[in-house]
């Protein structure tokens, strides 16, 4: 043990009973004094902690050098332990922080650093994280999913998922009864049974896939050959997990548009996407790879960090070796799967993920997230965490078992926040055709419609409608973009492309701080499906009609403030503010103009001073109508006194 590090650093640091406190965790901190030029020299001599601090340090030489350090600067080395994010797994001491400070106060520098055993037993329970795994497949990888399924079903948030249920119309038998191993396409006939699911990006190309013309040659027999490596991989996982029948969208919906008969059965399929995934046992989730025709199944590179082994005492002469990288956090964000919009509700409406990450393989389900192996899985903190299953929200909401009539006209605002942070997350992704927007996220529509429902408009609810219609872009500087063709009515966030932002959901747990204005009042509004059959995806036509006070106004986006209200006569004193921020949603808007500010909400609760709103100019086309090019928010006296009007709004 006390090879591992130099003479200095076993003496005054290792072998000690202040941070053998801080090991077992009855001292929160351990503290030390060293200097940067000790801990460079100290390197040089193999000591593998001053090896670790100096690889994560600055030198003089480089713009980072805190001001107020010289190599010889005395430096309070402070060690604790950091802090936890939900979803971090498993725990332990797996996760700590230094901070390196030259005068008591100050921190000058600040590393993270992770902490892993080999075998946690040898730590007595205290560091039990363990080495990253970077064989997925293996059979210790397909044993360790076997536990986490065998565990997942005793779970109280997940035990109510059922392992045998109806069949989708069609899946990939991976290996049929009556062949030597070769997959197939069937056709289920309403059987039951269990099913996994697979959720990937096609990328640019896909040639092998379900069409009119060869449903009966795949019903004999798949290619193999012909399959892009994806779905091969995903046949291979299923078959070594022990299951029959895999669920491949390319496979098991006609792809072929063009034909009356492919339409009809794609219209068909959608219809029922929300089941198909919350009934999978698992879905497998090709997270790594941009295209189908990659593989998910190869070994990983790993962490990339160089490792340090440290001793870490828990007694006089009682010790145990614990590996030190520095903190490296997964954000799965960047992987290529979570930028496409069709994969989002597959993930979301799943109740258990098998995720081939590109650092290694993950489980989550409702109740928890973890690695292969036991390795440290510390997710990014602004990711939004899994989201509840929908039967747990229902039995959550005071409105449970009431039917659709007797709802009240505003959803509770903690189920409420869910929905806001669905479109939040959901607006950031892309997809390849802009007409997908509405139906990538249909399932989870038709899924969230007993909670949320029951009349969905464009995304969005009928329900806590003002707080869902005060969308707007993350700030003034960044604009949405237009598609080329209509989408949905300017009112809803999905007429644009970009990331959304809701005021409500900023204040997560203030259901005041978007009160509906008490003269704004919705008279009518409804959508035009595209399919009849389709009521929650794409549409052709939205109108909403509502009752408020609407202001003309000149929009200036290069003047301070941006809008300035015309003079008109009003109940209200005449020297109150006639003025109002305004931004436009895209950038083909911002322009000087003449425009109607439309009052609509409070901004900061009940009784507040500001009033927000839409920015809305006349139609071109339809004359008498409006849609909305931005969000305005003023004085409350801009809006009072004045009269009250009709608006049709586009």
């Amino acid at each position: 043990m006390q090879s591992l590090v130099c003479e200095a650093c076993w003496t005054d640091i290792f072998d000690t009973e202040a941070i053998q406190k801080f090991w077992v965790q009855e001292s929160f901190d351990f503290c030390y004094t060293t200097t940067w030029a000790r801990v460079v020299q100290s390197a040089e001599s193999a000591c593998n902690w001053c090896r670790f601090l100096a690889s994560t340090l600055p030198s003089p030489e480089t713009p980072q050098w805190p001001s107020a350090w010289s190599p010889t600067t005395d430096l309070l080395v402070i060690l604790d332990k950091a802090d936890m994010v939900e979803n971090t797994s498993p725990q332990g001491l797996n996760h700590c922080q230094i901070d390196l400070c030259s005068e008591p106060g100050s921190r000058d520098w600040h590393v993270e650093l992770d902490l892993f055993v080999d075998d946690a037993a040898d730590s007595a329970g205290i560091v039990t994280a363990q080495p990253l795994q970077t064989r997925l497949n293996s059979a210790e990888a397909y044993s360790q999913i076997s536990r986490w399924l065998d565990q997942c079903e005793k779970h109280l948030d997940c035990c109510g998922v059922p392992l045998y249920t109806k069949l989708p119309s069609r899946l990939v038998e991976v290996a049929p009864a009556d062949s030597l191993s070769v997959p197939c396409l069937r056709t289920t006939s309403g059987l039951n049974g269990s099913y996994l699911a697979l959720s990937y990006c096609w990328g640019p190309n896909q040639p092998y896939v379900l069409t009119t013309k060869n449903f009966e040659a795949l019903t004999g027999k798949l290619e193999v050959k012909l399959l892009p490596r994806t779905i091969k991989d995903a046949i291979e996982v299923t078959k070594s997990l022990g299951f029959k029948y895999l669920w491949v969208d390319a496979l098991c919906i006609m792809q072929d548009s063009a034909e009356a008969a492919a339409r009809h059965d794609m219209n068909q399929e959608l219809a029922t996407m929300s089941q198909v995934y919350q009934n999978a046992v698992m879905t497998i989730v090709a997270a790594c790879v941009p295209s189908v025709m990659d593989g998910f199944l190869k070994r990983r590179p790993g962490s990339g960090h160089s490792c340090f082994d440290i001793p870490c005492r828990l007694g006089p002469k009682r010790f145990f070796v614990a590996h030190i990288q520095e903190h490296s956090m997964y954000d799965d964000r960047s992987e290529p799967i979570n930028t496409r919009a069709w994969t989002y509700q597959e993930q979301l409406l799943s109740p258990r993920l098998l995720i081939y990450a590109s650092h290694t393989l993950q489980w989550q389900c409702r109740t928890l997230t973890c690695n292969l192996g036991s390795s440290y899985h510390y997710p990014n903190p602004s990711v939004a965490p899994r989201l509840p299953s929908v039967q747990n929200l229902l039995l959550d909401s005071p409105e449970g078992n009431q039917k659709p009539q007797q709802l009240s006209p505003d959803i509770p605002h903690p189920i409420l926040k869910h929905w806001l942070k669905i479109v939040t997350s959901y607006s950031t992704r892309k997809s390849s055709l802009p007409s997908d927007k509405l139906p990538a996220l249909s399932a989870l529509a038709v899924s969230y419609a007993p909670i949320f429902g029951p009349q969905y408009l464009a995304g969005i609810w009928s329900r806590s409608a003002v707080q869902q219609l005060c969308w707007r872009g993350p700030d003034s500087r960044r604009f949405f973009t237009r598609p080329n063709r209509y989408r949905a009515p300017s009112w809803s966030w999905a007429a644009l492309d970009g990331p959304v932002y809701f005021p409500s959901f900023l204040q997560a747990d203030n259901a005041s701080v978007c009160v509906r204005y008490h003269h704004f009042k919705i008279i009518d509004w409804h959508t035009g499906p595209k399919a009849a059959n389709l009521p929650y995806g794409e549409v052709t036509a939205g109108k909403l009609i509502v009752t408020t006070v609407l202001r003309a106004a000149t929009f200036d986006p290069s003047a301070s403030p941006t809008v300035r209200f015309d003079a008109a006569s009003s109940s209200a004193d005449a020297e109150l503010i006639q003025i109002a921020q305004g931004s436009s949603d895209t950038a083909e808007d911002n322009f000087a103009r003449p425009v109607r500010c439309l009052a609509m909400y409070h901004g900061d609760g009940p009784g507040s001073p500001r009033i927000g709103g839409l920015m809305l100019v006349e139609s071109s086309v339809d004359k008498g109508f409006f849609r909305r090019i931005g969000q305005c928010s003023a004085d409350v006296s801009a809006f009072e006194g004045y009269p009250l009007h009709t608006v049709s709004i586009l």
